[in-house]
This record gives C-alpha cells, sequence and structure tokens, in this order.
C-alpha cells in the first residue's frame, strides 16, 4: 500500500504510485497527530469521553489508547462507544484492577482477562502498587497477553528509592518466563525515578528479555485494525499502515518539510471528517451534540417512551423489557443478579439506582 499528496493537497492510496519525491514507509504508522498510549479515561467514560477527547484533540493527540487502565468489559465498551461519532481514534486495554474488584477468585478473574482478549481488548494492563497482587497470578496475564500477542503494560509494585529496582527485575522475570511483550508504564516515575541509569541497565542486560521489555511505544507490531475507529472506510480514513512507499508533495525540499506538509493535509482532512461525522450524526439521530450521550439519558428517554406509548412493561424483574439499559450495562460489569433486585421504576422497572444500591450492599 502506498499513500501520496495529489497536486489538489488531497490523500491517495493504492499500489505503485509515482511522484516527483519519495521515501521509504515500510513498517511505519502514517498518523495525522500523536498517538498517546496511557490516556486514561476510565472512571465513568461514559459521561466524560466527549471532553476528554476534546482536551486530547487539542493537545495534538488523535489516538488515544487506553493502555494504562481500559476497561473490565472491552467488549461492552466497543459496542457502546462504537455506536456513537467520536474526536479521535480510541482503543482500550483489559483492566485487570477493575476485574480484580468484582470476580472472587483467579480462575474467574483469568476467564474474564481472556474474554476481553477474544472481544478486542489491546492488551492485558495491571498496576501492583495500586492493587498488589500475587506473583504466580501476575505471571497467568502475563502469559495470557503472550497466548494472544498483545503487550502486557505495568505499572510497578514499588516506586521508593529503596525498592523500586525490585520492580524492574519483577517486569523483566515475567517477560522471560512468560515471553509476553512487557511495557514498563512511566519507567521515568515508577521504577527508575531514583535510579534510572539502573534500571535501563537491567533492562538492557538482560539478553533473553530485551527484545520483549519496553519503556515506550509497543505497537509497532499491532495491526491498526485492532485501533478502533469510528468510520467503517478505512481506505478514506488517515492513520493507516504503509506497506510500501509514502509519496510526498512536489514542492517538498526535504522530508522535514514534506512530512509538515502531509501533516497539515491530513489534519484537515481529519477534521473535516470529524464535522462530516458530526453531521451525519445530527441529520440520523438529533442527538450529538444536542443532547447527552449517557446511560441515564439512555434509562430517562426509555422511560418517556414507554409512558408515551402507555404500555405497561412486565412486573418480573429479571425481564429484558422490564430493564433500563444502563441498569443492564451496570449488572453485567458487576455480575448483579437482576432477578434479585426490585425495580423503583415503572411498572417495576429495574432502573440504574436500583442496580447501584446492589452494588452497595454487596
Amino acid at each position: 500500500m502506498d499513500i501520496g499528496i495529489d497536486a489538489s493537497g488531497k490523500l491517495r492510496f493504492g499500489p505503485n504510485l509515482r511522484g516527483i519525491q519519495s521515501f521509504p514507509a515500510e513498517g511505519k504508522i502514517v498518523a495525522p497527530g500523536f498517538i498517546d498510549i496511557l490516556a486514561d479515561n476510565s472512571t465513568e467514560p461514559d459521561t466524560t469521553f466527549q471532553i476528554f477527547e476534546k482536551y486530547k484533540i487539542s493537545d495534538g493527540v488523535t489516538t488515544a489508547l487506553q493502555m494504562h487502565g481500559g476497561s473490565p468489559d472491552c467488549g461492552w465498551y466497543y459496542r457502546r462507544f462504537g455506536s456513537v461519532p467520536h474526536w479521535i481514534n480510541f482503543g482500550v486495554s483489559t483492566f485487570v484492577m477493575g476485574i480484580s474488584n468484582r470476580a472472587r477468585n483467579v480462575e474467574e478473574r483469568k476467564r474474564q482477562v481472556e474474554q476481553n482478549l477474544q472481544d478486542g481488548a489491546l492488551g492485558v494492563s495491571h498496576s501492583l502498587e495500586y492493587q498488589p497482587t500475587p506473583y504466580p497470578e501476575v505471571l497467568e496475564y502475563a502469559k495470557l497477553a503472550r497466548k494472544y500477542d498483545r503487550p502486557f503494560f505495568l505499572h510497578l509494585r514499588y516506586s521508593s528509592s529503596d525498592k523500586e529496582l525490585d520492580g524492574v527485575d519483577e517486569a523483566i522475570r515475567y517477560a522471560r518466563e512468560s515471553g509476553a511483550r512487557v511495557h514498563i508504564d512511566h519507567l521515568h516515575s515508577t521504577g527508575g525515578t531514583f535510579h534510572m541509569t539502573e534500571a535501563l541497565d537491567k533492562i538492557r542486560d538482560d539478553s533473553q528479555t530485551v527484545e520483549n521489555v519496553q519503556t515506550k511505544d509497543p505497537f509497532a507490531d499491532v495491526e491498526t485494525q485492532q485501533i478502533v475507529h469510528d468510520t467503517a472506510d478505512a481506505v478514506d480514513s488517515p492513520g493507516q499502515s504503509a506497506g510500501g512507499t509514502l509519496v510526498v508533495p512536489a514542492d517538498a525540499e526535504t522530508p522535514e518539510e514534506a512530512l509538515a506538509q502531509m501533516t497539515a493535509t491530513s489534519q484537515a482532512a481529519e477534521n473535516q471528517r470529524v464535522l462530516d461525522a458530526q453531521a451525519a450524526a445530527d441529520a440520523a439521530t438529533q442527538v450529538w451534540p444536542a443532547t447527552s450521550l449517557t446511560l441515564d439519558a439512555m434509562d430517562a428517554e426509555h422511560a418517556a417512551a414507554v409512558e408515551a406509548a402507555g404500555g405497561q412493561p412486565p412486573e418480573n424483574g429479571n425481564s429484558t423489557n422490564n430493564v433500563t439499559p444502563a441498569a443492564q450495562a451496570l449488572a453485567d460489569e458487576h455480575g448483579i443478579d437482576l432477578s434479585t433486585i426490585e425495580g423503583s421504576g415503572k411498572g417495576g422497572k429495574v432502573m440504574k439506582a436500583d442496580v447501584e444500591a446492589a452494588i452497595e450492599k454487596q
């Protein structure tokens, strides 16, 4: 696949493109902006993703991958956020901390981690300093990452001066024993704050793991289709992996100038794509950005629709017709049996607040 810019400034994709100037781009990612691999919007993402993405794009980030945390239910996350327009590309990792908070034994936690990987999680993420976990259990998560050829993102166990290098040794051991590509989150603040030279030397000197312990972008080997985008037309969308030649503008005198021109052109195309996506969403649903796309809003809209139709939903609480979408999603996330909940909505409908109350009682 070649990528070029024609005389009108439009991007062109195809085999054997020819231009006045060109340079190899094999193995490179061509994108209109920065890729943030440690983005974090795991708290109430449904109500905050719009402002989160606006801040990101204002910083020049056009792809935000939540690899430090992510989601404990990536299948639900992609279904939910794949249905609404976005300012930027997005993707999430398996949030082991979130899974551990709701799964009571190791086997169930492993099952849920693997399910997330099957549902498209970009990796496995765990924070040992925030949620101390026995080494054998963490090793199992690393082995799952290796099984699915995804990176294992690790916030190390120690950040103190006297213990931080022990955390680096532990990360290297995970890489050696599992074969996973281990990414150490922010080594400068957890693992190398006081002993950066020693920490880097440990990583470089371990010949068995030097190729799969990483402290920077680990996505050279991750296929771009794993990065979820809100448009299905990948051919017309910037941000693809270039497997051939990158054809540059004819008036560019240096590679740096060519890259600057291409970035500006790609960004303009991306901005227009975002505007077009928003316009299409406005015309189709009338909910972007006029109303909030939150699960609470879905609750209210559902209840209003039932009342307007004069319908009486079934009385039993475990019927999918008698549960709001927000309540169902929250119950699935926390493993709540809806048949045990008495709904407070009209006709006994189970609302999100009912599920929240049940979670507090656990």
